[in-house]
């Protein structure tokens, strides 16, 4: 019975190489579909490992049981003497592990989270040089949502609201932008010009005025600013 068991495990299965072969199809949809969603890479990865284990199975058969044993029998001691310190309730070393854990923890949800807003700010930024201003929207509050302490993602969005004359939402947006990074002299210029169209000359000379502290060599923000001193409201 268990000389059938070794030629089984031995003898190459077919099915292991067509499970593969899909697998690998599918990573490769998945990657070339990967601006669609921004975890793609996670999911790419999973299905190289497996469809590597399946190629493994297929082309070494009963290899990948006995590497499976040997790193069984290379992590059993480990094992063991981690539950001999939680036994001895060495506190000491569970707080190093918990620390060790959670600072990876949030190390790795913070790239995830840095990723996300990348991808869906990249995209927005597309549809905006599409003057699809509507759709680049979208993806800029996914963009705020993913990371909403992004500067940048409120001011491409304030940008696409500028551009659709729905100044009081681009100056909200503005605002939010220039809180959290003040020295964005572009943010300041625009919500300028979003006062201006609305009449509010006063507050868009004091934007041209931080414009112009920022980026002396922006030759715009002075003739705006002129021209809002011109007709004062």
């Amino acid at each position: 019975m268990d000389d059938d068991k070794q030629v089984q495990d031995n003898k190459r299965q077919p099915h292991y190489l067509i499970t593969s072969i899909a697998l690998i199809g599918t990573m490769t949809f998945a990657y070339f579909n990967r601006a669609k969603e921004p975890n793609w890479y996670i999911f790419v990865l999973t299905l190289l490992m497996a469809s590597a284990l399946l190629m493994i199975q297929y082309i070494f058969p009963g290899k990948l049981k006995a590497w499976l044993l040997i790193a069984n029998n290379f992590l059993k001691p480990k094992v063991e003497s981690l539950k001999n310190l939680f036994r001895k309730k060495k506190f000491y070393g569970i707080v190093a592990f918990a620390v060790i854990a959670t600072v990876g923890t949030m190390y790795f949800l913070h790239i995830q989270k840095y990723n996300n807003a990348e991808t869906y700010l990249k995209r927005g930024d597309t549809y905006y040089n599409l003057n699809r201003f509507v759709r680049a929207i979208v993806e800029y509050d996914q963009a705020i949502v993913a990371d909403p302490n992004r500067a940048e993602a409120y001011y491409s969005r304030g940008m696409a609201y500028y551009k659709l004359e729905q100044h009081d939402r681009a100056i909200a947006d503005f605002d939010q932008a220039i809180r959290l990074d003040p020295s964005r002299a572009e943010a300041y210029f625009y919500r300028g010009d979003a006062y201006y169209d609305v009449d509010q000359n006063k507050r868009a000379i004091a934007d041209f005025d931080q414009a112009i502290r920022l980026d002396p060599g922006r030759a715009e923000a002075y003739f705006y600013r002129g021209d809002a001193y011109y007709d004062p409201v």
